[in-house]
This record gives structure tokens, sequence and C-alpha cells, in this order.
């Protein structure tokens, strides 16, 4: 099926550069937005718990070292950079109020004596 026009790839391609060029974007300017590698620091520190808590041995140290990496990343970039933590403070605080008002809902939508699991009383 041919929707008529340029690939989705060509599309975003496109619509990244007059956005470049529309907001004369600099990755210099920019920069501090990398901080947000604490994000990538958690996601891959929950991967370590979770490989840890299946006794995965190697998937455990290779999530270990993988978030070692990007622990010493985000030192060196706040220290660098330390703009970054605003940007990053505010990802996280949006993750956890997205978080926090999902859970709520699923408390308040659950039927009383039942878990939110489905799996009946608690």
């Amino acid at each position: 099926m041919d929707a008529g026009g340029p690939p989705a790839g060509a599309r975003f391609h496109g619509g990244g550069r007059v956005h470049t060029v529309w907001f004369h974007a600099n990755a210099d300017k920019q920069s501090g937005a990398y901080a947000t590698g604490m994000l990538l620091l958690s996601a891959s520190f929950a991967a370590t718990v979770a490989a840890r808590r299946r006794c995965h041995r190697w998937a455990t140290v290779a999530s270990a070292v993988i978030t070692a990496v990007f622990g010493y990343t985000l030192v060196a970039d706040v220290v660098e950079r330390p703009g970054g933590t605003k940007i990053a403070a505010i990802f996280i605080l949006a993750i956890l109020a997205t978080s926090f008002g999902s859970r709520a809902a699923r408390y308040c939508a659950a039927p009383s004596g039942t878990r939110s699991d489905g799996r009946g009383s608690t």
C-alpha cells in the first residue's frame, strides 16, 4: 500500500533539518540536556537489580559495568555543565508524577476487597 509521499525516515530527517535551521539549533548551546544521562543511569541500575534478583551472574556484571560507565559520564557532565541537572530533574519529576498518578488511578478503579492485579483480596 503506497501512502503517496516520501518514506517516514525521509520525513523525520527533513523535519529535523527544518527545526535545526528554524530554531538555530546548536549542540554546544543545548549540551546541558545531555545530563539527562541520569535517566540512563537509573535505567541501567534497574536492569542491574533485575538481573541480580534473577541470579543472572553475567547479566548482573555487564549491567553493573554499564551502570558504572553511565555514572562516571553523569558526574563528568554535571561537573562540566551543571545546568543539565535542572532538565534531568524536570524529566524525573514528570516520570514520578505520571507513575504516582497511574498507580492512584488503578487503586481508585479497583473494586473494594481486590488487589489491583486481579488476584482477589490481599
